[in-house]
């Protein structure tokens, strides 16, 4: 096992955790995250710098308790030079405790010293559409909830 792979691993591991410290351990100064398809993730910037990913993973915590990567048992795996294609299975559990079946697919570019500097995500759009739903009927219940209570 690649050293590049052993890090997208620890990182899916970090991302699942919501760990900060050690997501940005692994990200360079320069990281440039990009979400795919724009059509799934029309709210989203079209990139995101370090501090700005970091903020929006910890941001998701109201929608999605854990994404439960599953990146040691990769759909496929592709890796090249400083270059890792990894679509990996997940069983996301949302906020709310409802469980979601999903694919990933990172393409992730590292530097010469081993750190992530660009993560292109391609999300699985059935399940962007299910958990955006999924999250404004909860938000719609609490706003009654608060308004009759």
């Amino acid at each position: 096992m690649s050293s590049n792979y052993k890090t997208a691993i620890t990182f899916a591991r970090a991302v699942d955790d919501k760990s900060v410290e050690r997501m940005s351990a692994m990200l360079s100064e320069d990281f440039v995250w990009l979400a795919y398809p724009r059509s799934s993730l029309p709210s989203l910037p079209s990139s995101l710098k370090k501090s700005q990913f970091l903020d929006f993973i910890l941001g998701l915590v109201t929608v999605i308790e854990r994404w439960n990567f599953k990146p040691e048992e990769p759909i496929n795996f592709l890796e090249h030079d400083n270059k890792l294609v990894l679509h990996m299975p997940a069983k996301p559990r949302g906020s709310t405790g409802k469980g979601y079946e999903a694919e990933f697919i990172w393409f992730i570019d590292f530097d010469t010293e081993g750190k992530i500097v660009r993560l292109a995500e391609m999300f699985d759009s059935a399940y962007v559409r299910t958990v955006d739903a999924d999250a404004k009927a909860a938000s719609k219940s609490d706003e009654s909830t608060k308004f009759n209570g």
